[in-house]
């Protein structure tokens, strides 16, 4: 029995079902197939993060290529006020000028392998001196190995670092509260370095006003004209029902946001009061400068004179000005006269009734000081007279007033009051001063009506009566090759879908080479 059973059969394994079987399978394929999908999901969203990095990268490539670009026209700029006579030549990769407009293709960027990039430049008023404030488009392009480009478009707009680069500019603000003040421009320099005058033939719309506060209605236009800029920190200028901001032609209470910005910047820096060669006891009389002796060809300065810039200067410290009853004090033709009064506190300069500070044809004043101002009556004429023509006045340049109070947050400013209807061809520097301009009433250039030409900068500056103010262009070059800088950067997201015309047009001009 026991051989036997050792020799019997084993047992056979029972098979499952045919449906379990098959149960089986399809759950492993269902199983392959979420698995298959899941796969492809985190493979297709590899691919898709991969492909918005990497666009993400070269929107930063193409961004450094459009900055490149802002940095050609910028470079251009200040070559040519230097002097470079190939600032905007081919050799730089410069265009043929069309009007007052310029293009520039630049491609010669060191780009990660296998990548191509090239910036497009367009720069409007490439030939101005600081008026007119140049816009320059930068179209930056960047081609991938595979779809479409990445590009950038900036738009930006340059303004001369000059401390007269604007006509009117108040650190903390600029009120007009006069009946109907005039603003506007003319450039004082023609052809040959020859002297222009103001007049209604050589008038332009390129006035200008900024004030570099943010404070709500630090820029008050009130019922002013203002046939050029309104520049604010941020805040909106406030412009009366009659007030006008556009340029001339344009009727009572036209208001051009074009010519409004809101991202006005300035430096306002101390100056100081030069050294001076001659000591002065007082200026109270009548009195000519240089002092000199003698008559005819016999004539001798008794004054120390001192070369500045290759310019002969004769300079003076004196207390106070303090000219009344009809005394007078005359710059001489083609001299250059710097005065420094030393009073720090209290009146420094004072010029009333038909007392006159003059300068001779040709000659120029510098006046610092630190102490209070007041002109009155027709205190100045920065030329031959007094008479009200502007026919007798030198460029603005010729006079300058310049404020030494340091600025001090707890401080008190000077004080500068110029009133009367005597005209002013002066440019005033003077960052911690409350200035008062006040007009008598009439109208038009060279009237009894107060005409202002030059350039102002104060802390406050009120204008009150009626002031025609005329912003000598010529200014914005003061200081020699004061360079263009950028004051205004905007990066244009949907510039494919601009619905300005004009803004379409010259882009279209952008992308047209």
């Amino acid at each position: 029995m026991r051989l036997l059973h050792a020799f019997s059969p084993a047992p056979r394994r029972r098979l499952a079902p045919a449906s379990r079987r098959g149960s089986v399978l399809l759950v492993a394929l269902i199983f392959s197939a979420v698995i298959a999908l899941a796969l492809g999901s985190y493979l297709r969203l590899s691919t898709t993060n991969l492909r918005i990095s990497d666009r993400a990268f070269l929107g930063t490539v193409a961004m450094n290529l459009a900055e490149a670009g802002a940095e050609q026209a910028v470079w251009a700029f200040n070559q040519h006020l230097s002097g470079n006579p190939n600032a905007w030549s081919s050799a730089n990769g410069w265009r043929s000028p069309s009007g007052n407009a310029i293009t520039g293709r630049f491609s010669d960027f060191a780009l990660p392998a296998r990548l191509n990039g090239h910036v497009k430049v367009y720069v409007q008023d490439y030939n101005s001196t600081g008026v007119v404030r140049p816009r320059v488009l930068v179209l930056a392009s960047v081609q991938p190995i595979s779809g479409p480009p990445v590009e950038k478009f900036l738009e930006l707009t340059l303004r001369r670092r000059s401390r007269f680069a604007t006509g009117i500019v108040g650190r903390h603000s600029v009120r007009f509260n006069g009946n109907k003040t005039i603003i506007d421009s003319w450039n004082s320099v023609g052809a040959n370095g020859a002297m222009v005058t103001y007049s209604n033939s050589t008038r332009r719309s390129n006035g200008s006003v900024g004030s570099a506060s943010v404070e709500v209605g630090s820029l008050n236009i009130g019922n002013a004209d203002v046939y050029g800029y309104v520049s604010t920190a941020g805040p909106d200028p406030r412009v009366g029902s009659q007030g006008t901001v556009g340029v001339w032609g344009d009727s009572s209470g036209t208001i051009n946001q074009n010519r409004i910005a809101r991202d006005f910047a300035a430096n306002f820096d101390d100056v100081a009061a030069p050294a001076t060669h001659n000591v002065l006891t007082t200026i109270d009389g009548a009195l000519t400068l240089p002092r000199t002796s003698g008559s005819g060809s016999s004539v001798t300065i008794l004054d120390t004179p001192t070369v500045i810039d290759g310019q002969t200067y004769y300079t003076y410290s004196v207390p106070a000005i303090d000219l009344n009853s009809g005394a007078a004090l005359s710059i001489a033709a083609n001299r250059n006269v710097i005065i420094v009064a030393t009073n720090s506190t209290g009146s420094a300069v004072r010029v009333t009734g038909q007392s006159s500070i003059t300068i001779g044809n040709g000659g120029s004043l510098a006046i610092y000081t630190a102490g209070d101002i007041s002109i009155a009556g027709r205190g100045i004429a920065n030329g031959s007279n007094n008479g009200t023509g502007t026919n007798n006045l030198n460029r603005p340049i010729n006079l300058q007033i310049w404020g030494t109070r340091p600025f001090s947050p707890t401080g008190t400013p000077q004080d500068f009051r110029v009133t009367g209807n005597g005209n002013l061809s002066a440019v005033v520097y003077a960052p911690f001063a409350d200035i008062k301009l006040a007009g008598s009433s009439s109208s038009g250039p060279g009237s009894a009506r107060n005409d202002v030409y030059g350039s102002i900068v104060g802390y406050t500056i009120t204008i009150l009566g009626e002031e025609s103010f005329h912003y000598d262009e010529s200014l914005a070059s003061f200081g020699g090759t004061a360079p263009f800088g950028i004051t205004r950067w905007r990066e244009i997201t949907g510039w494919r879908q601009l619905t300005d015309p004009a803004d379409r047009a010259i882009v279209n001009a952008l992308l047209a080479f």
